[in-house]
């Protein structure tokens, strides 16, 4: 498998230097586009796809090696020993091409950033918890830029909220005169059923968040990594943050109107880091 990385389009595969660029959502249902750059092995990719990081979650186990937590669906509070089944959904960032052919190119990238960023927030936590003092490299800063940008990026409720299947109904019997014009053919409302079938929407959906996850604009790219970085650490115990499914802390001087408020993301109950600022 080649290196990966961000490039102005997207993601990048060090060996074919493709960006993943991410067709329009119509596009990407009618053909059933599924992003295809370059396969990772099946089997060395987790089936269970996590989108607050595992080494994110440990931190929050407590002396008895346990973290708690609550599901939204009946606020009950459990307790697990392991991180592996919480906050995760099974094969998230996988694509699936019509023949049933999977990718899982995205969630090997994840890996990757969860690998480094890890090690590095870690070492920075420790100089904060020693000292207060903080030396952050050129280089640790910018993996630390790619894990901000993939935890704003990659929370699932986001994108499904963006694009709830009756509104993609809806966008899709508008569209159908042009879509016919672009296919050379009249789509027959039998054609029209086939298409919303439970198991063939959920999965041109599915791509297409999986799409809009790999893509990165050129604008936002260089915005997001033109900014300086800024990190808190609580010393005032029993003072602590928690983390949930979108794990962020929004804090503001009053209320929490965007742009005023600031968006930080949750590392340990002691520990977050937000963009801020200027990179100079």
């Amino acid at each position: 498998m080649g290196d990966f990385g961000w490039d102005d389009g997207g993601l990048v595969g060090g060996r074919q230097g493709a960006a993943i660029s991410m067709p329009n959502l119509l596009l990407l249902l009618k053909f059933e586009v599924a992003i295809r750059f370059e396969s990772l092995n099946a089997m060395s990719v987790p089936i269970r796809h996590h989108f607050v990081p595992r080494f994110v979650l440990r931190k929050f186990k407590g002396e008895s090696g346990r973290i708690f937590y609550v599901r939204k669906s009946d606020y009950r509070v459990r307790d697990t020993a392991s991180t592996k089944k919480i906050l995760q959904v099974e094969e998230l960032y996988t694509t699936v091409a019509p023949d049933g052919t999977k990718d899982h190119t995205l969630e090997g990238f994840w890996g990757k950033i969860e690998t480094s960023s890890g090690a590095v927030l870690a070492r920075i936590e420790s100089q904060l918890e020693r000292n207060g003092s903080l030396s952050v490299s050129r280089d640790d800063a910018s993996i630390v830029r790619d894990f901000l940008l993939m935890q704003f990026k990659r929370n699932p409720t986001y994108y499904d909220n963006m694009f709830p299947p009756a509104e993609v109904r809806r966008l899709y019997l508008e569209s159908l005169e042009e879509i016919e014009i672009e296919i050379g053919r009249t789509i027959s409302r039998v054609d029209v059923d086939r298409f919303f079938a439970p198991k063939r929407l959920g999965r041109n959906l599915s791509n297409a968040r999986v799409g809009a996850m790999s893509m990165v604009s050129s604008e936002l790219h260089a915005a997001f990594f033109n900014k300086g970085l800024a990190f808190a650490y609580i010393r005032r115990l029993p003072k602590s943050f928690v983390v949930g499914d979108y794990p962020f802390a929004c804090l503001a001087a009053s209320g929490l109107a965007i742009p005023n408020s600031e968006h930080w993301i949750v590392v340990s109950p002691r520990f977050a880091v937000t963009p801020y600022g200027s990179r100079d």
